[in-house]
């Protein structure tokens, strides 16, 4: 096929919502026909069929537009779709979970990206997220950037109980994903 004839069944495909068989020519075009002047507008097509499928991705089930925007902010970076996956992909989230058997309602909790010391049996946490329980003991963090990060608790004495991994120690329990909201799951205190 020529690259004439396999950009328009792209664009065809686009009219469909069919992207992945549009991003398949339009790639195609890319590698094969990449002098020609039709891989350009493929180059253009294909990260405009990439954001239409990451978009219905989001909608259908969020984690599975998570490799579609970051093929658009490496592979077209320089494409305005390129761009708004960059910045998609950096936007903080909100994370949810729940704490099993907390000592009291409405503690402070809070989500540490650094965790240092240890040698001495105590711990500094960066406590960069804050949230309070409510009466059901559930927290909600807003605005949270993606990465790892450890949950603690804030006991009415003023210390506070961090949960951890054990084999091997790995304090961060909580990893937060990019582009969709992070259910944490249930922590259980045992103080």
């Amino acid at each position: 096929r020529s690259p004439e004839t396999m950009y328009l069944l792209g664009v065809q495909f686009v009219a469909q919502q069919n992207y992945t068989s549009a991003i398949a020519y339009f790639e195609q075009i890319q590698t094969q026909y990449h002098t020609s002047s039709y891989a350009k507008q493929a180059y253009s097509a294909a990260a405009s069929a990439y954001y239409a499928l990451g978009q219905s991705q989001l909608i259908a089930a969020c984690v599975t537009a998570i490799p579609t925007f970051k093929t658009l902010a490496g592979t077209y970076a320089t494409t305005p779709q390129g761009a708004k996956a960059k910045a998609a992909l950096a936007a903080p989230v909100t994370v949810t979970g729940f704490i099993q058997h907390a000592p009291i309602a409405h503690a402070p909790v809070y989500l540490s990206r650094n965790v240092s010391g240890g040698a001495s049996g105590y711990f500094t946490l960066s406590d960069d997220y804050a949230a309070t329980l409510d009466n059901a003991s559930h927290f909600t963090f807003h605005n949270v950037a993606p990465g790892q990060y450890d949950l603690s608790l804030l006991l009415p004495d003023g210390s506070s109980v961090f949960w951890q991994y054990s084999n091997p120690f790995d304090p961060y329990t909580v990893t937060v994903t990019p582009l969709c909201s992070t259910d944490a799951g249930a922590f259980n205190y045992t103080g």
